[in-house]
């Protein structure tokens, strides 16, 4: 198979304009492929209230039926990730 080799010769400004806007979508396609990670924080009861638009009573209730809580040091904790899968997958 033969091969071909070309050389294409372009202005500095040019140059510079072509590598800054190549290094933009390749920055671009890198974050529309890159996996999503959302680090999982825990809240106290209130702040996970407060984090899902609820009254406390209603988180102590999805607790009680089924929405994941730890106990931290004598405090209860309930991670973000768990109250937006609860949220997804029971409504709001």
């Amino acid at each position: 198979m033969a091969s071909m080799k070309a050389e294409l010769l372009l202005s500095e400004d040019f140059d510079k304009q072509l590598q800054g806007r190549i290094h933009q979508e390749v920055i671009q396609a890198v974050s529309e492929l890159a996996p999503r990670h959302e680090e999982s924080k825990k809240l106290n009861i209130g702040q996970a209230a407060v984090y899902a638009g609820v009254a406390r009573n209603t988180l102590l209730s999805w607790t009680r039926k089924g929405l994941p809580m730890q106990v931290v040091g004598g405090v209860k904790r309930i991670n973000t990730v768990d109250i937006d899968n609860y949220m997804k997958n029971n409504g709001k």
